[in-house]
């Protein structure tokens, strides 16, 4: 959620990006886009997001990825910009010092400058959810082993 209490979300289906203010009008920000998901939002305003991955489903299923192959920026005139490849990134989430972080496969990693991911932390077997708390500690989840481990503060 921005400052001014606008959300953000994807239209996944739809190859949508839009913002709901708080009185309820929703914009599109970025369109054409290939299966986005996993938004997040750093302190200044800059928003980034999951895009890619193969549709997952069956006969007669609605079918759509759980895990994309690229991180973007959007920028505020719906241009996007590709800041990383990471083999089925699934979240995204800001840490201190408004830097990136993305949950990709086994590992997390640090984007601290567009076209550099550098791994952060490894050795889960499906890195699918992560989490800053107020402490700057970064929370993982790991969906096979149905484990959330808690990092400690990351600098």
């Amino acid at each position: 959620m921005a400052a001014d209490g606008t959300i953000f979300a994807s239209v996944t289906g739809e190859g949508r990006i839009v913002s709901v203010s708080t009185d309820e009008t929703i914009h599109t920000i970025a369109e054409g886009l290939q299966w986005p998901q996993g938004l997040a939002l750093s302190s200044d305003g800059t928003l980034y997001a999951i895009v890619g991955g193969e549709a997952h489903g069956g006969e007669g299923v609605f079918t759509m990825p759980l895990t994309g192959d690229s991180v973007i920026q959007v920028n505020a005139d719906g241009s996007t910009q590709t800041l990383a490849w990471l083999e089925n990134v699934a979240a995204l989430a800001v840490g201190p010092g408004d830097v990136l972080f993305a949950a990709a496969a086994d590992g997390v990693y640090r984007i601290p400058a567009p076209w550099f991911a550098e791994p952060f932390a490894t050795g889960f077997t499906e890195a699918r959810g992560i989490s800053f708390d107020s402490q700057g500690r970064l929370y993982v989840a790991d969906d096979f082993e149905n484990t959330i481990i808690r990092i400690s503060k990351v600098e």
